[in-house]
């Protein structure tokens, strides 16, 4: 299965692609920024947003859960696996 993972001021879109393309939106109302997907577990994705905090799905993106309760600052314009 192919995936892309866009950001938009408005929510997280991922498009993927089995028999046919499907989108997906996510995050609504939350200001997605960025993206980031752990290459040693590619279904683990981050998303930090523009005031909502970092989120995190574990499920390739179908589910996010609010994640980083000791982060000072909502505002998250970049993340990236260590």
């Amino acid at each position: 299965m192919s995936a892309l993972v866009i950001t938009t001021p408005q929510r997280l879109l991922i498009a993927r692609q089995a028999s046919h393309w499907t989108v997906e939106s996510h995050l609504e109302s939350r200001s997605p920024d960025c993206v980031a997907v752990d290459p040693r577990a590619p279904a683990r994705l981050y998303c930090g947003t523009a005031g909502a905090g970092l989120h995190r799905s574990t499920d390739g993106g179908r589910t996010w859960q609010p994640i980083g309760a000791g982060i000072a600052n909502y505002e998250i314009s970049a993340v990236a696996d260590r």
